[in-house]
């Protein structure tokens, strides 16, 4: 939400080999990146094995700011 007006956010995720880890891109609020923890809950109770390697969470389009 933006005042009283929604818009659209489109998530892109992509997971790849290498070392564990999770990053969320494209302007997010500093609240959006403790949401780690909730990303990886979802995707377990989800039903979904987490991915082994990087997880990389892209939210577009980058020019509009984030909160939680």
């Amino acid at each position: 939400m933006l005042g009283i007006d929604g818009y659209v956010v489109r998530v892109e995720a992509d997971s790849s080999p290498g070392t564990p880890a999770l990053a969320i891109i494209g302007l997010p609020d500093r609240a959006l990146n403790e949401a780690r923890e909730r990303v990886r809950s979802a995707i377990f109770n989800s039903g979904f094995m987490y991915p082994a390697g990087r997880l990389l969470i892209n939210l577009s389009p980058a020019d509009v700011p984030r909160r939680a």
